[in-house]
């Protein structure tokens, strides 16, 4: 248990450090340097488990708007009912290296022995900086309706 909880610790102050890395370096960005790359949008995403491992399939798109991007690294993040952290596991998208306007299927595995509830994916560049993505998934025809639904009210 202890372990765990070091290891929770770790990823969280982990996440905070390169957080506040990230904030620093935009705060003394030169004017005129280049910005942030345009968030990769998140097409689909689907999960499946068997005994021991949790496996995460997904496609992304790096937007027409955005730059070049290379051996971008996609990490799923396991989590039980609590909410408390179990695993992770991370894997390169399948494309090495996204133009704007490219896709690219990853899969990701995730070591699970608990009761997975959720998980959470992030995506980084090969530099280590997080990219931010947009969920750009299809709704179902079920969420539609009820969207209209509520629209319609």
């Amino acid at each position: 248990m202890a372990a765990l909880a070091l290891a929770l610790a770790s990823v969280v102050l982990f996440g905070l450090a390169v957080r506040n890395h990230a904030v620093a370096a935009a705060s003394t960005a030169a004017p005129g340097a280049p910005h942030a790359p345009a968030a990769l949008e998140l097409l689909s995403l689907r999960d499946a488990r068997d005994a021991s491992t949790l496996t995460i399939t997904g496609l992304v798109r790096n937007p027409r708007t955005g730059g070049a991007q290379s051996r971008v690294t996609v990490t799923a993040f396991a989590f039980d009912e609590s909410g408390a952290f179990l695993s992770s596991g991370r894997a390169l998208l399948d494309v090495t290296s996204l133009a704007p306007g490219d896709e690219s299927p990853f899969v990701v595995s995730v070591p699970a022995t608990g009761n997975v509830a959720r998980y959470r994916i992030s995506f980084r560049g090969e530099d280590g900086r997080v990219i931010a993505h947009v969920d750009r998934r299809q709704q179902s025809a079920v969420a539609d309706s009820a969207q209209r639904s509520v629209a319609g009210s």
